[in-house]
Parts: structure tokens; C-alpha cells; sequence
């Protein structure tokens, strides 16, 4: 259904269609997701919504929905919270880009251990997001955001990254970073790529990257 001039989702629309996999809704004039559309469709598997003029979407919308491994909400410039995804446990990545989301709820790694990609670039994250039960990361994309110290949550431990050891991409840019301390990095055995251009950082200590001995 890409690229039509559809402007609003029933909640019976996909209702014969329970054993429908992948939607993709890309490019048309919907500007809510209301609960009920997708937890008819038990099967689905991918879900895009991409390029759509998206105002606000249901908390629950996208809640309970067991076999849903891609997520894509893009553009949805008015949305400023996370949505739900509690029963959605077998995300493999999300793109929640080009919005106004200012947090990132604490449990959602714990809700989908299974996370390989997370795409939040272009928000309003003022800090960064707890992600330590996310093991499974490969991609983590935190540009375009307010996020201005690498540090932990309402911890002491200074390396938010020390249980991302399978993590090759850490985009951090066009942020306001200004501090790099020693052990911010420590755990990311295997990064690759590290962006951190466009911070107006300051100060970097000598072992900052002393441990990033994979990245090109």
C-alpha cells in the first residue's frame, strides 16, 4: 500500500488478514495509528510507516504483537513518546527517526533482548538512553538528538556501553557531547564505526578509544 492517498486506518481494516506478514504503509496523508489495527493480524512480521504526516499515535498501538521483528516510524514529527511494546518481544530492529521523542522507556531491552538495530536519529533524547539489557546490538544511531553527557542513567557506572560487546556502529553526531572520558567506551570490543563529529567537544582523555582497537 505504499505511495497512495490513504488517510486513515479502521481498526477492522486488516481483520480477514490474520495471516498477513509484512505492511507497509509508506508514503501516504496518515496522520494517527490508532489500538486494534495490527493485534488482528498475529503473523505480522514488519511494519512500515514511512513518509507519512503522523501527529500522534496510540500508546498501545503497536503493543502485544509477538512475532513483529521490524518496526519503522518515520517523520512522525509531533510524536514525543515512545510507544508501548509490551507483548511485542521479538523486535530485531526499530526506527523511530525524524520525531520528537524525548525518552526512551527503561525497559526496552528487557522486552526485546533480541534487538540488533536502533535508529533514533533526529528526536529530542536529552540524555542517553538506558540500553544495557540490549546484548544483542549491532546498530545504535543516537545523531541528531540533544544528548549532552555519555554517561550512565541514575547510576555510578561509567561505561553505558559495557554490555554491548556485538555493537559495529555507534552514530553519536550533531549532538552537544562535550567530555570524553576514559571508560565511556570501555565494552565496545568490536565497534567499527564511531561518529562523533559536530559535538563541540572539549576535552578528550588519553584512553578514550584505547580499547576501540577494531574501528576503520
Amino acid at each position: 500500500l505504499e505511495n497512495n492517498r490513504i488517510n486513515s486506518l479502521e481498526s477492522s481494516l486488516l481483520q480477514p488478514l490474520t495471516q498477513l506478514s509484512v505492511l507497509n504503509v509508506a508514503k501516504n496523508r496518515i496522520k494517527y495509528i490508532p489500538h486494534g489495527v495490527f493485534q488482528q493480524c498475529p503473523a505480522l512480521n514488519q511494519i512500515e510507516f514511512k513518509g507519512n504526516p503522523i501527529e500522534s499515535i496510540d500508546t498501545n498501538a503497536f503493543s502485544n504483537l509477538p512475532n513483529l521483528k521490524k518496526l519503522i516510524i518515520s517523520e512522525a514529527k509531533f510524536v514525543t513518546h515512545f510507544v508501548n511494546l509490551t507483548g511485542t518481544t521479538s523486535l530485531e530492529q526499530i526506527r523511530f527517526d525524524r520525531g520528537a521523542i524525548k525518552e526512551i522507556p527503561s525497559n526496552l531491552c528487557s522486552l526485546n533482548p533480541n534487538l540488533k538495530m536502533l535508529e533514533l536519529k533526529s528526536n529530542a533524547l536529552e540524555s542517553l538512553p538506558d540500553l544495557r539489557k540490549c546484548k544483542e546490538l549491532r546498530l545504535l544511531d543516537l545523531a541528531h538528538n540533544k544528548i549532552s553527557h555519555l554517561i550512565s542513567f541514575e547510576s555510578n557506572e561509567e561505561s553505558p556501553f559495557s554490555s554491548m560487546s556485538k555493537l559495529h556502529d555507534l552514530l553519536l553526531n550533531h549532538n552537544y557531547i562535550n567530555n570524553i572520558s576514559s571508560t565511556v567506551f570501555l565494552g565496545l570490543d568490536n565497534l567499527q564505526i564511531l561518529d562523533l563529529s559536530h559535538n563541540g567537544i572539549e576535552d578528550i582523555h588519553d584512553d578514550a578509544f584505547a580499547n576501540l582497537t577494531n574501528l576503520k
